[in-house]
């Protein structure tokens, strides 16, 4: 059984048999950390923290008795979390295309005589390196 936080927040009123909808949360998190792993993707970083934001509104407004709001930031957290997906998957297949296409880039990596940071910077905006 589900209970409802009054409006005041001190006591919790009658038990609801409603269902609180999903959070996205876990999803949220995955696709924003993947998002700075892949490509360090700046876009997808952005959606991926609308979709965190989006995603930890659930709970409070389900808690706050607001259920058709929770539904509705529910359905929105679910649809940035989609668009960062999308996001991250079209920039890793972009930035992998170009840095198979680009063999230059591969070797001055892989030989060492860039640092650490250059060689991250490299495989990120490798569209840029040519």
């Amino acid at each position: 059984m589900k209970y409802h936080i009054a409006e005041n927040g001190q006591q919790p009123t009658q038990p609801s048999n409603q269902v609180m909808p999903k959070t996205w949360l876990t999803e949220a998190v995955i696709v924003t950390v993947l998002s700075f792993l892949c490509f360090f993707n700046i876009l997808g970083i952005i959606t991926g923290v609308a979709s965190i934001i989006e995603a930890n509104t659930v709970q409070t407004k389900f808690m706050r008795g607001d259920v058709q709001g929770a539904n509705a930031v529910s359905s929105s957290a679910k649809k940035w979390v989609i668009i960062t997906s999308v996001v991250v998957i079209a920039w890793s297949c972009f930035n992998g295309y170009q840095l198979l296409n680009n063999p230059g880039l591969l070797e001055r990596i892989k030989g060492g005589s860039w640092g650490f940071w250059e060689s991250w910077g490299a495989l990120c905006f490798s569209w840029a390196v040519r």
